[in-house]
């Protein structure tokens, strides 16, 4: 079977993509549907680059004046920066992409590279 090719152009996509593709396929429990798994955990990684490279330039929080007086606000995208963490770690782990150095005597795996 031939390696399909990534359905997305991004560069970061594409490197992901590659980087995973030849592991997912050569699994023995591989199904064609794993590939949109993995489409989803590479889109996934690529709003973990876009939301990281813009809080780097942005800063975390913002200063927010009301009645209260002065209140420094942690900014949404902080937020969402981390429920992308939370969902590239599901994605990793249902595609079975863990590090084994990550896998405890259990076999389960809790960390990944972002």
């Amino acid at each position: 079977m031939s390696t399909p090719r990534a359905p997305n152009n991004n560069p970061l996509f594409v490197a992901r993509w590659n980087q995973f593709i030849d592991d997912v396929m050569k699994r023995e429990n591989y199904r064609p549907g794993h590939l949109n798994q993995l489409a989803i955990l590479c889109d996934l990684y690529v709003e973990y680059e876009n939301l990281k490279n813009q809080l780097e330039m942005t800063g975390n929080t913002y200063e927010s004046y009301g009645r209260n007086g002065l209140q420094i606000k942690m900014k949404p995208e902080v937020a969402q920066k981390s429920k992308v963490v939370d969902q590239i770690a599901q994605y990793s782990k249902m595609l079975g992409l863990l590090l084994e150095k990550d896998k405890g005597d259990t076999g389960q795996g809790n960390s990944f590279d972002v």
